[in-house]
């Protein structure tokens, strides 16, 4: 399993292991060890405006979207109104903040995002890709009585490669299909399915949010430097790599971050910490790493 091999944790009974969380979202709050306890991070950092995610897809996930800060407020006031439990299946707004996010991949990454053209859409129905087909067919073999199983024909489909990162606004629909990778959004867990899936589905609200508009996601390809920042604007977080060959590296970001290494190992302030570690900064502003390592780290709007 991915993402116990990279977390360097048994598996023996081969549960599946699809998210890590990190970050101080009341649905999983992070811990943290700290002179040789373990307490909550929310007493050490506050409530981070961030979350922070490995995402390890072996099938395809559910068509989904996430909403703006209007409608999350709207719907979470609603549901609360209606007496839906947080924990309800047919729950869409578990709490009251909006959700973009970027997705950063360690591993090849293919996925589905925003709604192609029409004019590339037709093109779609009348030849159809290799890479369409074989999709088609997968989804049709899990999902066989459920319309969406098209949806390669009018999504982009797109494959990053390890760095490469896409960065998905509030609206747009997207499915992660394969890959393993980084997941950084504003901190909320506000999920509205609409295909390929057996879990709830509210296909009215869905369609209230949605960005119906053609919108193709731009890869951005990291260049190559010791800090490299994949460039949003207007959100609530920020994404840094971190790459060292044994030169020491200065991180200057004035705000709480979460760090996770991915290659390699770091040392920072006498700590070292290997591939799959993570730990936390309450202020990185002039922190100096060494060592043969890659990481990313994850902080609030800078």
């Amino acid at each position: 399993m991915t993402l116990p091999r990279f977390l360097g944790i048994k598996n023996s009974e081969g549960l599946p292991y699809a998210e890590m969380w990190m970050g101080t979202h009341s649905g999983a709050p992070s811990q943290i060890e700290t002179d040789g306890s373990r307490v909550d991070l929310t007493e050490i950092s506050g409530e981070l405006s961030f979350l922070f995610k490995l995402l390890a897809v072996e099938k395809p996930l559910s068509i989904q979207v996430h909403p703006n800060k209007e409608q999350a407020l709207e719907g979470f006031k609603k549901e609360n109104e209606a007496g839906i439990a947080l924990d309800a299946p047919e729950r869409n707004y578990r709490d009251p903040n909006h959700k973009s996010e970027i997705l950063c991949a360690i591993t090849p990454f293919t996925l589905m995002a925003g709604f192609k053209k029409p004019q590339d859409i037709y093109a779609s129905i009348g030849k159809i890709s290799d890479e369409q087909i074989k999709l088609i067919k997968s989804f049709e073999a899990l999902y066989p009585a459920d319309g969406a199983v098209y949806s390669p024909l009018y999504f982009n489909l797109i494959t990053l490669q390890p760095g490469q990162a896409i960065y998905i606004p509030a609206g747009t629909l997207h499915s992660y299909i394969s890959g393993f990778g980084l997941e950084l959004m504003n901190s909320s867990d506000n999920v509205l399915r609409g295909g390929l899936t057996s879990k709830y589905k509210d296909i009215d609200e869905l369609t209230k949010i949605i960005n119906k508009d053609p919108f193709l996601p731009e890869i951005i390809t990291p260049s190559f430097q010791s800090v490299f920042n994949y460039p949003v604007c207007g959100e609530d977080f920020s994404l840094n790599m971190v790459c060292s060959s044994g030169e020491e590296v200065v991180l200057n970001i004035n705000d709480p971050v979460i760090c996770i290494v991915t290659e390699g190992e770091a040392q920072i302030d006498g700590s070292l910490f290997k591939k799959g570690e993570s730990f936390f900064i309450k202020d990185a502003d002039n922190i100096r790493l060494k060592g043969n390592f890659s990481l990313f780290a994850a902080s609030g709007k800078q």
